[in-house]
């Protein structure tokens, strides 16, 4: 009797022992599991491959998180600082991107990088790369087949009053209508109009002011123009 007493009093704090052992592995286990789901939920942070370059403002205001977005200007050429800085790339109307900051007029985007789209590049771009772009409209009535929709939208439209085109304010390159153009435009060999630039390459805003268009004298032209090439 005395020998079975004396196993029983040896295994009983050993049965506690392995008890105590499984319990803290239970709990470290649910804590592993809980660190592995919260890393499994945070959002994958993609660093730009040109992040050093960049100039940030003291009042930027980051975007968190960042907005899917597409240029739908005539094209966009972003920076490494807002208005100024080397380019980082000029981004074709479509061109899908994801806005990450902004600072006044100027926007902070993400996009792949020209030469290795496996790769982010960031450039600042200005907030008219996100602006309605102008349509074709009548003022006198008629329809085209451009302009549905358009005073719904609020978009600024190309408007034909009695034979005159006007372009809207800020534009430099234009769709003829009726195979006119708007004052002081000059219709190009690719069949669009251009704005005349012989005062001065100034007015053509993003564009460049070329004189390889086959009209009288220099006019603006956007990257993506026929006469660009």
């Amino acid at each position: 009797m005395s020998s079975r007493v004396s196993m029983l009093a040896l295994l009983v704090p050993l049965l506690g022992l392995l008890s105590c052992g499984l319990k803290k592995g239970g709990a470290g286990d649910a804590s592993a599991d809980a660190d592995t789901s919260a890393a499994d939920a945070a959002p994958a942070t993609v660093a730009a491959a040109n992040a050093a370059d960049l100039t940030h403002p003291a009042d930027e205001a980051k975007i968190d998180p960042p907005e899917d977005a597409a240029i739908t200007g005539w094209s966009a050429t972003a920076k490494a600082a807002p208005g100024t800085g080397t380019t980082v790339a000029t981004l074709a109307k479509g061109t899908l991107v994801s806005k990450i900051a902004t600072h006044d007029k100027y926007v902070l985007i993400m996009f792949d990088a020209p030469k290795d789209p496996s790769k982010k590049v960031a450039g600042w771009v200005t907030t008219d790369a996100f602006a309605a772009q102008p349509v074709v409209a009548r003022r006198d009535g008629g329809a085209t087949a451009s302009d549905a929709g358009a005073k719904d939208a609020g978009i600024m439209a190309f408007v034909v009053d009695a034979g005159a085109a006007v372009a809207p304010s800020g534009s430099v390159e234009v769709a003829p209508t009726g195979g006119v153009c708007p004052a002081d435009f000059s219709l190009g060999r690719d069949t669009q109009c251009h704005k005349n630039c012989g005062a001065g390459p100034a007015v053509c805003r993003l564009a460049r002011c070329s004189s390889n268009c086959g009209t009288s004298g220099p006019v603006c032209v956007t990257p993506l123009s026929a006469c660009a090439h």
